[in-house]
């Protein structure tokens, strides 16, 4: 799984790029503790399904299951990847901190598969 983060409109953005694809209920396992639920899915005719997950905070979580090539959050060609994340939410202390929570949860959803992990940023810092 690789890590990146991107600055956009106040707020944290971080993708993960993983090599396998979770389920929907395992991802839904994870997010559900941290109080993040499932609010929208996408089944597009050709695509990877979207999951569109929200919490607290203003936390939320799009979970795409299966391939993505559209640009990373540095507008590089994404890397090869079964799966794709993005999870973002405000500066609020308490709002970094479910970010990291679940970021953490989905790194430890890979099973230990190398990480490369940018510190969170935020507008302004």
């Amino acid at each position: 799984m690789e890590v990146k983060d991107s600055d956009t409109f106040a707020s944290h953005v971080a993708e993960l790029f993983c090599t396998s694809c979770p389920s929907l209920e395992v991802v839904r396992s994870v997010l559900q503790p941290v109080q993040c639920f499932l609010q929208s899915a996408l089944h597009p005719k050709g695509q990877a399904a979207q999951y569109h997950f929200e919490g607290d905070y203003g936390v939320t979580v799009l979970f795409v299951a299966g391939y993505d090539a559209s640009r990373d959050c540095t507008g590089q060609a994404p890397m090869a990847h079964a799966a794709r994340f993005w999870i973002a939410g405000n500066t609020h202390p308490r709002s970094l901190d479910l970010q990291q929570q679940i970021r953490t949860k989905l790194v430890a959803l890979t099973n230990g598969t190398p990480v490369e992990a940018l510190p969170l940023m935020s507008k302004g810092a």
